[in-house]
Parts: C-alpha cells; sequence; structure tokens
C-alpha cells in the first residue's frame, strides 16, 4: 500500500482582480476577495464518503454520482441532469492544453471556441 507522506494538499485555485476562490480535497469551498489575507468557507453539501477510503472529494463525488450513472445506464441516457458532458471535458481539457502552453512559452495562450 503506497502511503501519501505529509499533509494531503491536492486543491486548486483561481484568482481574479476581485479575489480568489479555492477547492479543497473534500470538495470544501471557500473565497478571499482582494486585499483581505484570511479564506471564508463556502457551505456546500459534502456528500458521505466511502468507509475505509480516504475523505477526499473523489470518494465523496462517487457515492452521490455513481448511482445516477447506474441509473442513466439502465434507462439508456446518454446524459445526467447536471453533470459534465464529453463537450464539457473537452473545454476544461483546451483550457488545461492553454495554460501548459503559457506556462512553457512564458506568454499569454488564446483560446479559440
Amino acid at each position: 500500500m503506497l502511503i501519501e507522506q505529509g499533509e494531503y494538499r491536492n486543491l486548486i485555485e483561481i484568482f481574479g482582480t476581485k479575489g480568489a476562490i479555492r477547492v479543497d480535497h473534500r470538495g470544501e469551498v471557500f473565497f478571499v476577495k482582494s486585499g483581505e489575507t484570511e479564506w471564508t468557507r463556502i457551505e456546500t453539501a459534502m456528500g458521505r464518503p466511502i468507509p475505509g477510503v480516504p475523505d477526499t472529494g473523489f470518494s465523496r463525488g462517487f457515492m452521490e454520482f455513481a448511482p445516477a450513472v447506474v441509473s442513466a445506464i439502465r434507462e439508456g441516457k446518454t446524459e445526467i441532469e447536471n453533470a459534465a458532458t464529453f463537450d464539457d471535458g473537452l473545454k476544461v481539457q483546451r483550457v488545461l492544453d492553454a495554460a501548459r502552453e503559457s506556462d512553457q512559452t512564458g506568454a499569454r495562450t488564446l483560446l479559440l471556441a
């Protein structure tokens, strides 16, 4: 079994001109306004973790989402209400690719629709 060392810090932070938003490894959401130093937690429904599995956003998301996926498959559906679609995933991948390109070149990268 692979044991991670130190504090688990998988998170994403997005910074803008008016402040920032952060989502941590469990799915907790925080924001901070420009000029402030303390993050404020936004109350969100966290779902329940999988017993015996590290308490991450993945395990909690899986427990909430898996029944909807099974139901959609049984009903022959190709989309799930409020769930990302393939097109959504493609758009996210384009943003990630642009971020990598920008990091490598040190320049802004234009995203085309």
